[in-house]
């Protein structure tokens, strides 16, 4: 035990002062309350704490909240009522005053071991413990980012749904919508990119990291949940009311989503991580200050656009902007012609795959589906989509994996994922002329009764309708997710360009020559390959429309009167 108080000594610099200096400091610890504790004493009392900690939830630091705000937070919790600028106000989101603070070697003796006895640091090297490592670089980082998803969703997703949160949360506070909106700020990729490093590291060496090495990492964080802390609990009826608002416009299960999303990481942030991580910028500083304190706002670097109202007050971010119903009518036209345009590129180019000469091939003489079968007719489709447009979307063009910060976005690998689906609707169609076999073989059968024969085809065409229906249903879903990564990818070349890597270079085919067979040549031969994509993208467009709103929809098996395909 005396080597080990030999070293604390050494670490926090007791020999570095004179004897007088360093017999003052011990008289001013022992008259403040402070004692000598032997081993077993010091065991004991960790053990206490670290019962009490189990039992008592974390915390709350003296001189964070007043008892008239936590009046106000715990009736905020029952109901979210309108609420006055002043009740919310909080110690914080006005400018702290500037102070000097004089932090003593005592100061700096009480925090190190309140960060030692909290399991955040090595007691001899002072070094950060790994699980408070991990637990900022990941389940930190995991927490922020659904966070960020819950601000986007409220604030940024849709016009209607980001003005009826305003019109809700303004009459509940004039912050609570920027409270929301400062959510989607506090994730920052470069600041988590360098603690998971370090974090690899750590694991690989197991020799902590000193925390002087994240101070900036974890002074930017720290005053991100600052910002945020005086409306630790009012911002859950914020929330609750802005989802209850915007329900019209979510699926019910979105809405559940969203409500536990916030819940679970909010609770993680301030019911539990807050705490750690001011007991280790108190270690950082060497003195553990209030909330309020200036000098701690300082040493964080706030300024005026940090603290929760600047939007609002001086950006005006609460603010609804009603359009002119006059200009709102103009756009939606202009929009709606726009599609129109788009969707008749789309079926032209859908109408000039000659689909009857396709069914031709696919389906042999002594099988016979009439043509106008929307099953077949799809089945035509996707064969022309394995033919020209699979070879071009999965090999010739080329894509990079990109990071955005939350997530591996491996463009190729989620193509293949999709179109792995394929296979699946085709042994569904495989099924389904199964049951268009046994509808003929019935009706052609002499020995069956007519009465038999009725019920039994009755059944049978039920089956059909069924298969049909789902069969171009799930042909939705596919196209619809081919469609939704070919539109990440054609967004990035506007944008980033990360992900195409080859967008100019011309589409090539080797032909392998087969004695008197002729090899059909791919329509999109001799383009480049950003020009073919843009076409993909479209045909994607048309065939989705065709299966929704066009003539391949509907509950019916056969197409009777077409609108849109030329062909029938």
């Amino acid at each position: 035990m005396s080597e080990d108080l030999e070293k604390i000594k050494e670490k926090i610099g007791v020999y570095q002062l004179d004897k007088e200096t360093r017999e003052k400091l011990f008289k001013e610890f022992q008259k403040s309350g402070g004692r000598v504790l032997s081993e077993r004493e010091l065991m004991r009392q960790k053990l206490k704490q670290k019962l009490n900690s189990e039992e008592v939830p974390p915390r709350v630091r003296r001189n964070v909240t007043t008892v008239k705000q936590q009046k106000v937070e715990q009736s905020a919790t029952i109901k979210p009522t309108q609420l006055s600028q002043k009740q919310f106000k909080g110690d914080f989101v006005q400018k702290a005053r500037e102070e000097s603070v004089n932090i003593t070697f005592l100061d700096r003796v009480k925090v190190y071991l309140d960060a030692y006895f909290s399991n955040l640091i090595k007691l001899f090297s002072g070094n950060l413990k790994t699980k408070f490592i991990e637990e900022t670089a990941k389940t930190l980082k995991e927490a922020l980012v659904d966070l960020r998803l819950v601000s986007y969703i409220m604030t940024s997703k849709d016009t209607n749904i980001t003005n009826a949160v305003k019109r809700t949360l303004n009459q509940i506070h004039p912050f609570a919508f920027e409270v929301l909106y400062r959510l989607s700020e506090i994730y920052r990729e470069d600041v988590f990119n360098k603690l998971e490093r370090l974090y690899k590291i750590e694991i690989q060496t197991k020799e902590g990291i000193n925390p002087r090495e994240v101070k900036e990492e974890l002074s930017y964080i720290f005053k991100k949940l600052l910002m945020l802390y005086p409306f630790r609990e009012t911002a859950k009826v914020f929330v609750q009311a802005a989802v209850k608002s915007i329900s019209q416009y979510l699926q019910k299960s979105e809405v559940t989503n969203v409500s536990s999303l916030f819940i679970r990481s909010w609770n993680f942030v301030f019911g539990y991580y807050f705490d750690r991580i001011y007991r280790v910028i108190s270690l950082i500083i060497g003195k553990e200050l209030p909330l309020t304190s200036g000098y701690l706002m300082k040493f964080l670097g706030v300024t005026e656009e940090d603290y929760i109202g600047y939007l609002t007050e001086k950006k005006g971010i609460a603010e609804i902007v009603e359009e002119k119903k006059e200009e709102k009518k103009e756009a939606q036209e202009q929009a709606k012609e726009k599609k129109e345009d788009i969707l008749e590129e789309s079926l032209e180019l859908i109408n000039s795959i000659r689909i009857r000469e396709i069914q031709k091939i696919i389906r042999n003489q002594e099988f016979e589906v009439e043509e106008n079968d929307k099953v077949f007719i799809l089945e035509a489709i996707i064969e022309f989509f394995e033919r020209h447009i699979f070879p071009v979307l999965f090999s010739r063009a080329k894509y990079s994996v990109v990071f955005d910060g939350s997530r591996t976005l491996d463009i190729k690998k989620s193509f293949e994922d999709v179109y792995v689906n394929v296979v699946s609707l085709r042994e569904k169609m495989n099924d389904y002329y199964k049951v268009v076999l046994d509808c003929k073989a019935i009706e052609s059968d002499p020995m069956v009764p007519v009465a038999r024969k009725a019920s039994l085809l009755n059944n049978r065409n039920i089956e059909r309708s069924r298969l049909s229906y789902e069969i171009r249903k799930s042909a939705v879903e596919i196209f619809g997710r081919m469609k939704n990564l070919l539109e990440i990818v054609l967004s990035d070349y506007k944008t980033e360009q990360k992900i195409l890597i080859n967008p100019q270079e011309e589409i090539e085919f080797k032909k392998v020559p087969l004695k008197d067979i002729e090899e059909e040549k791919n329509i999109f031969e001799g383009e480049k390959v950003i020009d073919a994509l843009v076409k993909i993208h479209k045909f994607l467009n048309g065939l989705i429309f065709l299966l929704t709103d066009g003539d391949l929809g509907g509950a019916n098996t056969k197409l009777e009167k077409p609108v849109y395909l030329k062909e029938f």
